[in-house]
């Protein structure tokens, strides 16, 4: 399961006085709903935890901004930057545990069109 240490390691160690524990917490729990409720039952727990990680470091990101924001009145770029780069990852994430099936490799070569096999006279008989 992923803690609050998990999602402040994964945004560079964001201090305490940032965001607090509680709303890292929250936003761990919104995660973990989100992510549980999208998975393919062939995802794995470290893809669900990975996953997770990614969506609540994401939405810790987006709590710190406001409120950040609010105290300033303004966000430097590079929060926004941030954000974005998260949101990227969480998309992807997101996309890549709801998808998520074991690779496939053929044991042989697979043919492109039945015309090509014929043109190839690899068939018999008329190509339509």
């Amino acid at each position: 399961m992923v803690s609050v240490q998990d999602v402040r390691s994964f945004l560079n160690n964001i201090a305490s006085q940032r965001v607090s524990d509680d709303a890292i917490e929250k936003q761990i729990e919104i995660a973990n709903v989100r992510v549980q409720a999208e998975k393919s039952s062939l995802a794995t727990s470290e893809q669900i935890e990975d996953a997770t990680l990614v969506f609540a470091g994401y939405l810790t990101m987006i709590a710190y901004a406001a409120q950040y924001e609010r105290s300033v009145g303004a966000l430097p770029s590079e929060i926004s930057r941030h954000i974005a780069l998260l949101e990227t990852m969480t998309e992807a994430m997101m996309q890549y545990i709801k998808r998520f099936s074991p690779s496939f490799t053929p044991l042989v070569a697979q043919p492109g069109t039945l015309i090509a096999q014929y043109k190839e006279g690899l068939l018999n008989g008329d190509d339509y």
